[in-house]
């Protein structure tokens, strides 16, 4: 019988799911138990503290092999990548940026690709990493932000990108509803401050997840 999980700060499928002692994710995420939670989260890596993850009894196998031989066994497993984006002051891609990605304290020189990005494949439980570049670190808390319809969720991408919303984890009613407004008439939205699902849409696309 499944058991439950609570999603914490800070934990998404991956995660959860290497905890658990999974090598594939989708055995989790396409459990019955678990459809509600699919029609709730458009991404199964941007969960909510507080959602419920149903994770299912292991299921051993057993493989018959004849001894004296060699033989071959393939995992199939999910892999986590982690991709940052870097844009200059006028919002446009830095290709062929060199720039320095360290997670979980191993580091890696990197350059970014025509669209400004740098994809680094990661441990699936990686909790921190740091992006360097121009001599300027920047921390990275994996699997931090909530989901855009979440107040936080929607503040911390709106903050990324440069309309600043307040705190997400004490977001001012009136700090958000400025920056929707900015970030609606630099989108070419209809300007009026509110929380919708085509508006957070929108702010999804533009941030990209």
């Amino acid at each position: 019988m499944p058991q439950q999980h609570v999603v914490r700060q800070g934990e998404h499928l991956a995660s959860i799911a290497a905890r658990y002692g999974f090598a594939n994710d989708d055995v989790i995420w396409q459990h019955p138990d678990n459809a509600e939670l699919r029609r709730k989260r458009r991404s199964p890596y941007v969960l909510a503290p507080g959602d419920t993850l149903a994770i299912p009894d292991a299921d051993a196998k057993e493989v018959e092999a004849s001894t004296g031989r060699m033989h071959r066994f393939v995992l199939r497993r999910t892999w986590l990548q982690l991709a940052v984006r870097l844009l200059d002051w006028r919002d446009q891609p830095l290709h062929g940026a060199r720039c320095e990605l360290a997670v979980d304290g191993t580091s890696e020189e990197m350059t970014t690709d025509g669209d400004g990005v740098v994809r680094k494949r990661i441990p699936r439980d990686a909790r921190r990493a740091t992006l360097t570049y121009g001599g300027v670190g920047y921390d990275l808390a994996i699997g931090h932000l909530d989901p855009v319809e979440a107040p936080a969720g929607l503040s911390a991408r709106l903050n990324a990108m440069g309309y600043w919303a307040g705190d997400p984890g004490d977001a001012d009613d009136d700090m958000l509803r400025f920056a929707i407004e900015l970030f609606q008439y630099d989108h070419g939205l209809t300007v009026d401050g509110e929380r919708t699902p085509s508006l957070e849409a929108a702010v999804e696309d533009a941030y990209g997840c």
